[in-house]
């Protein structure tokens, strides 16, 4: 069926949904009339009306408009509709795959955006229900995993598969401000998820058997394969070959566990503020090495990762760093243009008059974690015991708006507010109506975090000390003012190397904490799909400058 396209900026500025964003509740009355009319009311809305706001794959959709199909199917039904579409419902994670939302239009190259729910099949090596369940009809809840797919409407084989997976209790309309440029990738589409359990995907059972509770190994692997199993069903639902995984936070240390576990499925790693790479430096001898070499292991490793940081008190932070991303404000880690353009301005200066250098010459991909410098809050031994013991109990910081009742919507507000406060006022609204849906959401793999993950972050397992079989290309990007470690990331790309895999890399983009892609979209975007293009892997492998155009008025970002 014949279709028009419509030009990127046309459809970026036009928002095919009539949604309007609900003011962020501020008060007790204004969070419980919140909560009366439902915060997951609006959920689905909100992420088609952020999607519509920003990239051009979304002109004239409307909530359920197409048959839950392939993009070429859903696409020609809603170009066919586009008028009509029906009222929509939100997600029901208890139901069924419901319709799609697709877009019914075109964009200028060529491609559309599509969002479904995908049944990826009943749980691996899991018994049916039977007995007293199976004869009061009980059913199992159908894993379905919400999915947004932007290309063109036929696939076609070459093409690289990109798929974007989100953090911890995220969803992918955290990424609303990336998915336009991640699109604009050479003879590529791309898939954007949300994990099993959380997002707008079905918020499935979530349980570690306490026999694989015995030891942290069988601990760690059920907590993960529930992930990957679970990536592994939709790649075979959706017949992909092989993946490009772009991953952030958990999703980035989940992106490692598929490709040790999976490594013929996977082309590229671009991992972003990634969890769980760098070890403890206080884990003593209860590592995973072999016991004769424990000792001797974390000596190296403790006095390596001192000597790089220049930090001799890193075991005073551990969990506060848990808390630093509840406690920053986007307005301190991604100022405004101008003053984003004075300190990189700043900066540039001091580095050339440092080298004896013109500060016209670029920036360097060798020396990228000179200006991460964001120390954790400090907290009293008391909390940080508290926080301890919260921890090992697998308590939810979720699980505390959901138990709030009638104040979660505030409390989630005010975390919206600090958090993302230099988005516009319309994105900040429509970005709360998101979250407070995802967040608020029936607890599920949520509770996965505490048996990947010891109290301060650290992992169980750490990636540094498994990465080294990969094989392919794999690029770490962390914020200025993350309070992800660069160096873990650093360590990991040396682990690598010693494997004989050269095509790993390190980078810093300054303006942007934890939330990279969405502190500081523009130079993200653009370190992003140069890491796509490959020029990343050959700027780090020859030790040249990455040349990275930020919008700002400075030549380059450091990066």
């Amino acid at each position: 069926m014949a279709t028009t396209a419509a030009s990127p900026s046309a459809a970026a500025s036009a928002s095919s949904t009539a949604f309007q964003a609900p003011p962020i509740p501020t008060t007790w009355r204004s969070s419980l009339n919140a909560w009366f009319r439902g915060v997951q009311r609006d959920t689905a809305a909100a992420e088609l009306h952020l999607y519509s706001m920003s990239t051009p794959y979304f002109r004239s959709a409307t909530l359920d408009n197409a048959p839950n199909a392939p993009l070429d199917v859903a696409h020609a039904a809603a170009a066919g509709k586009v008028s009509g579409g029906g009222h929509a419902t939100d997600l029901d994670t208890d139901g069924h795959a419901g319709r799609a939302t697709t877009g019914a239009e075109l964009a200028a190259d060529g491609k559309v955006g599509s969002i479904r729910l995908v049944d990826i099949g009943p749980e691996r090596h899991k018994k049916p229900i039977s007995g007293i369940g199976s004869w009061l009809g009980r059913k199992e809840t159908p894993r379905l995993v919400n999915m947004l797919e932007i290309g063109t409407p036929q696939t076609r084989e070459s093409e690289e598969k990109v798929i974007l997976l989100h953090g911890y209790g995220a969803g992918t309309a955290f990424y609303f401000q990336n998915l336009e440029a991640i699109s604009q990738h050479p003879n590529s589409r791309l898939y954007a998820l949300d994990w099993l359990g959380m997002g707008r995907s079905a918020r499935v059972p979530f349980d570690v058997p306490k026999s694989a509770q015995a030891n942290t190994d069988t601990r760690v692997e059920a907590a993960e394969s529930f992930f990957t199993d679970s990536l592994e069903d939709w790649r075979e639902v959706m017949g992909l070959e092989k993946m490009t995984l772009v991953g952030h936070s958990l999703g980035g240390y989940l992106s490692i566990a598929y490709t040790l576990k999976y490594p013929e499925r996977v082309n590229r790693l671009v991992l972003i503020s990634p969890a769980g790479i760098g070890a403890d430096p206080d884990r003593g001898e209860e590592t995973f090495a072999p016991k004769n070499e424990a000792k001797q292991e974390h000596d190296t490793h403790s006095s390596r990762q001192r000597e790089w940081s220049g930090n001799t008190e890193l075991s005073n932070s551990e969990p506060d760093a848990v808390v630093a991303e509840v406690r920053t404000q986007q307005a301190d880690v991604a100022p405004s243009t101008s003053t984003m353009a004075a300190e990189d301005a700043r900066r540039v200066a001091e580095k050339a008059e440092a080298a004896g250098k013109k500060a016209s010459e670029g920036t360097s991909a060798k020396d990228d974690g000179e200006y991460q410098h964001n120390p954790p809050p400090r907290l009293g031994k008391r909390r940080r015991q508290i926080l301890t013991t919260l921890w090992d109990a697998n308590f939810s910081p979720f699980g505390l708006l959901r138990n709030s009742f009638f104040f979660g919507p505030m409390l989630a507000g005010r975390y919206t507010s600090r958090r993302f406060g230099a988005l516009s006022d319309e994105q900040l609204r429509t970005m709360h109506s998101y979250t407070a849906g995802i967040f608020m959401a029936r607890g599920s793999s949520e509770y996965a975090l505490a048996h990947l993950l010891a109290p301060g972050a650290y992992a169980r397992k750490p990636m540094v000390d498994r990465i080294a079989p990969i094989k392919v290309p794999v690029s770490f990007m962390y914020g200025e003012h993350d309070w992800m470690d660069i160096q873990g990331g650093k360590e990991a790309v040396q682990r690598l190397k010693d494997a004989g895999n050269a095509h790993g890399s390190v980078f810093c983009v300054p303006h942007a904490g934890h939330h990279i892609t969405l502190d500081n979209p523009r130079a993200s975007n653009t370190l992003i799909r140069k890491i796509l293009l490959g020029q990343a892997d050959v700027a780090a492998k020859e030790g040249r400058r990455l040349r990275v155009g930020s919008g700002f008025s400075s030549d380059s970002e450091t990066i």
